[in-house]
């Protein structure tokens, strides 16, 4: 399994983690959310903001439109 695909398979969890915290506690704040599940993963509560948010690194490469195999769209 080479480091991108690692990274993918990382950021996955940590955006299926932060939903399914969010389902468990609807009443919290996002904040208190990234917190635990920052904690949960030991990153740092802004790399997991990035994570969720798509941000730079952390949005991942291009997608390919299901239209249209060649056309590529860009994930921001």
């Amino acid at each position: 399994m080479s480091k991108e695909q690692r990274f993918e398979q990382r950021n996955a969890y940590v955006r299926d983690l932060f939903y399914k915290t969010m389902a468990k506690y609807p009443k919290w704040r996002v904040e208190c959310v990234i917190e635990e599940v920052a904690s949960k993963v030991f990153l740092s509560e802004r790399t997991v903001n990035a994570i969720i948010s798509h941000e730079g690194i952390y949005g991942g490469k291009e997608k390919k439109n299901s239209q249209d195999p060649n056309q590529i769209l860009m994930a921001f």
